[in-house]
């Protein structure tokens, strides 16, 4: 065809089919709306096509097709022709083509958009760049003010073509584009004054409006390779404050969840909406007019709050300003931090796995920065009694979590310890009760086996932290304590505590039935006490009640462990040095088991500095201890030898007894 028969025929088209829409709204009939579907498609893809269209001729396609913008026959064909382009654009103008010549693996932003690629649309012109890039922003504006559409649902078609298109062109920004390097398409030019209008829109159209800021947090809220201009940042920080002031439950949660990461990407000004987001949150949480809310929004509120955890430590003294107020309302660094407390004693009441997990973890993260910071003890304390209430949660992966947390918490013993040592009191104190209470009560064998000794074993690694960590303070010469934690212990071992509750309940046993009024009797009853103590532990050793190997394994780690560091290594001193390179080398070395728990060498060998030594290096599930044990044949200063007491009869057959003190005829130093 000659270019004035393509002129003509574009046009003829062009004015049959808006025709054909004015028509329908007059007398509409719904039997021919699927020949409107076919219509509109074939109209786009001709004038992408053709080769005459001028910059006058695309004028006058907008001003016809702006006017029946209302139809979603006309504003879907358009939205499909959009994504088509911004393909073959990406393509032009990114050099995606290129994108597996890089040598570094990027992450691949998620893109929404279902559209995919049409090869008729790509074949069928031929496309450069310059070209591709006149009919993309030509079709761009093709409606015109696409906020003038009419009818909600296909206004939101509209929209959300608006974001699937945002979300190509900064998947294409991501993937190929230098750190410092500007973008070829100015997406922030392109898209921000629609969808800033967007956000004013009437509540007939919230559909579209939060997608319009879905689409917003997504421009603002990422990692900009150039600082973003300050007027555009005010401009929507202003959206989100209205935004989460216009008290529309579902544009409040959009924000929420869109803008995530908003206070965790230095973006310039942000601290202006740190108010609006606290105030909201608090109000999703404590609030009883919210009671059906979705925990997915729970949880996004929560990762909002995680954020701003260390903004009172690490802007102390600092203030934050109040949008709206009168006077510069401000709010202080002290201000901010009493805020969080509420919302995460609010949300640990919550028994969802989904909003209670980072519950937990921001708790001890607010816990680590207020004991860095005028650390407040009745805060630390409740918030530790949370935790530790979740330990034995019905939902596996909050007990871990908790346990996961205090071990977390465990780094910072000192700092307890100086604050009060009786909140290790009570993490230790409730652990045992723990322990005791699953083993004792829940009937590992019968009730979720699998997942009970793995909480039982957990508490055990948890506990062993805090003892461990415990060792130079030496918190178990408190007498309840020490009992509570070896009680665990035995329970751990044996499945039950072997010991005797009353002494008259083994006399009433007895064969003789005598009274211990006697000392006679008294010895008898203590050796029949014995016997049935040994009998009893005999037969635990070889099958605990609670048959668990993996709890009888943690157990006996908690015990070397106490063993190890409480009174035994490191000595009070501190140990030489804190690396494990210490070997037996290419000497002979003997080696020798003990107790099945532990493997110890010893090995002699010549020290360049020391001399002659013989080295023992012990190895246990709690890690590696070395000495160097050397002879010192002159009698070290202030050490004299005692002589032992030796006793003028024999004990009596079966009783050894200890003398009180063992004659010191060489002394041996532990480096």
């Amino acid at each position: 065809m000659t270019p004035e028969t393509w002129v003509s025929f574009q046009m003829n088209m062009l004015e049959s089919c808006v025709e054909f829409c004015k028509r329908m709204d007059r007398s509409p009939f719904q039997g021919i709306l699927s020949v409107a579907d076919q219509m509109f498609p074939a109209l786009y893809f001709l004038w992408i096509k053709s080769e005459v269209t001028d910059q006058e001729m695309w004028q006058t396609f907008q001003q016809q097709i702006s006017q029946v913008t209302h139809w979603k026959a006309v504003v879907y064909p358009w939205k499909e022709k959009i994504i088509q382009l911004t393909y073959i654009l990406k393509d032009f103008i990114y050099n995606v083509s290129e994108l597996e010549l890089l040598t570094v693996p990027k992450k691949i932003s998620k893109v929404s958009t279902t559209i995919s690629r049409d090869p008729k649309l790509d074949t069928s012109v031929n496309w450069d760049e310059q070209r591709i890039t006149m009919i993309w922003f030509i079709f761009i504006d093709i409606l015109g003010n696409i906020n003038r559409i009419s009818e909600p649902n296909t206004y939101e078609i509209a929209v959300s073509c608006m974001r699937e298109t945002v979300e190509l062109l900064l998947q294409a920004e991501q993937d190929t584009l230098q750190y410092d390097e500007s973008a070829p398409i100015p997406v922030l030019g392109v898209f921000l004054p629609v969808l800033l209008e967007s956000t004013t829109l009437d509540q007939r159209f919230v559909k579209g409006t939060l997608i319009a800021y879905n689409t917003l947090c997504q421009l603002f809220c990422r990692q900009h390779p150039k600082a973003i201009d300050l007027k555009l940042l005010s401009h929507f920080y202003r959206a989100i404050h209205m935004g989460l002031g216009s008290s529309c439950e579902p544009i409040i949660w959009e924000i929420i969840s869109s803008a995530t990461n908003i206070f965790s990407l230095a973006l310039p000004g942000v601290n202006v909406l740190i108010q609006d987001f606290l105030r909201e949150i608090d109000r999703l949480f404590n609030s009883a007019l919210l009671s059906s809310v979705p925990p997915e929004i729970e949880r996004n509120a929560l990762t909002v709050v995680n954020s701003l955890i260390c903004f009172p430590h690490h802007y102390d003294g600092g203030e934050f300003p109040i949008i709206g107020q009168q006077n510069d309302g401000r709010m202080t660094s002290s201000d901010l931090r009493a805020k969080l407390a509420p919302i995460y004693q609010a949300a640990m009441a919550r028994e969802n796995p989904i909003v209670r997990l980072p519950c937990i973890w921001g708790i001890s993260v607010l816990i680590s920065s207020d004991l860095h910071s005028n650390p407040r003890r009745e805060v630390i304390q409740s918030f530790l009694s949370d935790i530790l209430n979740c330990c034995v949660n019905q939902h596996p992966e909050i007990s871990e979590s908790a346990l996961d947390a205090l071990c977390t918490i465990a780094l910072l013993y000192d700092r307890i310890y100086r604050l009060d040592q009786s909140l290790i009191v009570l993490v230790i104190n409730k652990l045992c009760d723990n322990i005791i209470g699953i083993v004792t009560k829940s009937k590992i064998v019968s009730n979720a086996p699998g997942v009970s000794e793995t909480i039982v074993s957990n508490h055990f690694y948890c506990l062993i932290d805090w003892l461990a960590l415990g060792g130079q303070s030496n918190m178990l010469r408190e007498p309840n304590l020490s009992s509570k934690v070896f009680q665990a212990v035995s329970i751990g071992l044996y499945g039950e505590v072997v010991m005797p509750e009353k002494k008259e309940a083994v006399l009433q046993t007895s064969p003789s039935g005598e009274k211990a009024n006697s000392q006679k009797s008294e010895r008898r009853l203590t050796k029949l006490f014995r016997g049935l103590t040994e009998t009893r532990l005999q037969i635990l050793r070889g099958k605990p009640s609670h048959d668990s190997e993996a709890i009888r394994e943690a157990a006996e780690i908690a015990l070397l462990t106490i063993l190890n560091v409480y009174n035994n290594f490191p000595t009070g001193a501190g140990a030489e040095q804190l690396v494990s390179e210490v070997d037996e080398g290419d000497q002979k070395h003997l080696f020798f088991v003990y107790n099945n728990t532990a493997v110890i060498s010893l090995c002699q060998m010549t020290d360049p500095v020391k001399g002659e030594i013989v080295r023992m290096i012990t190895r246990d599930p709690t890690g590696k201890y070395t000495w160097d044990y050397q002879l010192e044949y002159d009698n070290p200063k202030g050490v004299r030898a005692v002589p032992i007491e030796i006793p003028e009869t024999a004990p009596a057959a079966g009783h050894v007894r200890a003398p009180n003190t063992t004659p010191v005829n060489s002394q041996r130093r532990m480096q």
